[in-house]
């Protein structure tokens, strides 16, 4: 193996380690972790433009391998090029509007007359923290397509 393919191991194993115990996930309960990931994939901001009747919210399109998918978000950092965690309708994630924690399942939904076709994920509707600020942006060798949960190996 080379350099640079054990540099990105180590990478990918250290962020993976990280995720697992930031989200308080029992590496041995692999089943639960890709339960709760199922349908959260990893996506590539292609376009980004603002949204025509929201201020605060810009229309994306997500690259997720098999399928392109048109998101309405209002999260920080989003630019073209960034590697996200992108959940599919179906997928649960965290409900960070609830007063107690629980999640919720994602559908496809129209906001201010724009369809969105998913989500982009915050660390915390992950469940990795509490950050719900910004979208949580993945490194640059995350690939394209995979599942969430295979790529980190939970």
């Amino acid at each position: 193996m080379h350099a640079r393919s054990v540099a990105t191991y180590r990478s990918r194993r250290m962020y993976s380690s990280t995720a697992i115990a930031e989200a308080d996930i029992d590496p041995a309960d692999e089943q639960r972790a890709r339960k709760a990931w199922h349908k959260i994939y990893i996506g590539i901001l292609t376009r980004v433009e603002p949204h025509p009747d929201a201020d605060d919210e810009v229309v994306v399109q997500v690259d997720a391998g098999d399928r392109c998918l048109t998101v309405v978000t209002g999260g920080l950092y989003v630019e073209v090029g960034r590697k996200v965690a992108v959940a599919l309708p179906g997928a649960r994630v965290v409900d960070v509007a609830a007063d107690v924690p629980r999640t919720t399942k994602l559908k496809k939904r129209r906001i201010r007359g724009v369809l969105s076709e998913g989500m982009l994920c915050s660390a915390k509707e992950l469940g990795l923290s509490d950050d719900h600020a910004t979208i949580h942006v993945l490194p640059a060798d995350a690939p394209v397509g995979a599942l969430l949960a295979e790529w980190l190996r939970v």
